[in-house]
């Protein structure tokens, strides 16, 4: 397939996403945590029906490298939280009523099922946005410019939260997600990484302490 094709095509493969985050947060049906687990285990499908191979270098035969992408995943999480802290802190005038507005979905359900709920979500998002769509814009342009574009795609399917600080911060942690899968070429370190940033930023350290 020709590379201004294939792109095109892997590109018109995140229409789902956008549809998908536009019934999560803008459809009022049960709480917003189950219209999350429907939506991205639709995007998990999606790739590995395109992708079946997503999960080959995954393999328990090495279990000592695997476990080595996973420390780095969970050290990336680890300073990838310490910096939105960091910015949340300097910035915390400004960006306040956004997170407020993230937090208040800590009451739509109990916070140990958030919790678990998260760790399917992080799985969910990674395979398809990093493992599946990075992966194929790679093998079209120079793989900087993949990883840009794919984190401006992922932070644009947030354009339906309405909530320019999450939009911004989802453009940030995709493009530190997208860079690690890069360097390391294993889905298992943004998988471990993204689901601890979620677990500390959401559950365990909130950035805001009344909620």
């Amino acid at each position: 397939m020709d590379l201004k094709l294939r792109r095109a095509y892997i590109v018109l493969l995140t229409l789902p996403a956008y549809l998908l985050w536009f019934f999560t947060f803008r459809i009022p049906v049960w709480t917003f945590w189950h219209r999350m687990v429907l939506s991205t285990s639709g995007l998990f499908i999606i790739s590995i029906y395109f992708r079946r191979e997503i999960f080959e270098n995954t393999k328990l035969s090495d279990i000592s490298s695997r476990l080595c992408k996973g420390l780095i995943g969970v050290i990336h999480g680890l300073l990838a939280y310490v910096f939105v802290y960091a910015g949340f802190k300097l910035l915390k005038e400004y960006i306040i009523l956004d997170a407020a507005q993230v937090y208040n979905l800590r009451y739509d359900l109990d916070i140990d099922m958030i919790s678990v709920i998260l760790v399917f979500t992080s799985i969910c998002e990674e395979v398809y946005w990093r493992g599946f769509i990075q992966h194929n814009l790679q093998k079209s342009m120079n793989q900087y410019l993949a990883i840009l574009m794919t984190s401006f795609l992922y932070s644009t399917i947030h354009i339906w939260t309405l909530n320019t600080s999450l939009i911004m911060i989802a453009f940030i942690m995709g493009f530190l997600w997208g860079f690690l899968y890069n360097k390391t070429r294993s889905i298992i370190s943004p998988i471990s990484s993204h689901i601890l940033w979620d677990e500390l930023i959401f559950v365990y350290l909130p950035l805001i302490n009344n909620y």
